[in-house]
């Protein structure tokens, strides 16, 4: 059985979330080049980009791992530390599912 991950957005977004996952995917595949060329400031930039946008629309976990990327350019760069994280960025986006909750933004 693949396992989800379950994140409730707002009914209110719903026509928006598509969008969004096309963009977010299309950021991770450049963030991914990124890595494997180690760009630190292109890694620092898709990972910014990622962390913004998935906040803004209720991601919080995939926010939280592109901040995590974003922070290790900034201090001590890692590779095998980022692409762990990006590879768990990656499974999460990869099984997501959605729940569209009657809330207010």
């Amino acid at each position: 059985m693949d396992k989800k991950y379950q994140v409730e957005i707002s009914l209110e977004l719903k026509d928006l979330i598509p969008i969004f996952l096309e963009e977010t995917k299309k950021n991770m595949n450049l963030l991914n080049e990124s890595i494997q060329r180690n760009d630190l400031e292109q890694i620092r930039f898709y990972s910014h980009r990622i962390k913004g946008s998935s906040g803004t629309y209720g991601f919080n976990k995939i926010s939280m791992i592109a901040g995590n990327i974003e922070q290790i350019t900034k201090t001590n760069f890692n590779k095998e530390l980022v692409q762990a994280l990006f590879n768990d960025l990656e499974d999460i986006v990869n099984h997501l599912e959605i729940i569209y909750v009657n809330r207010p933004l």
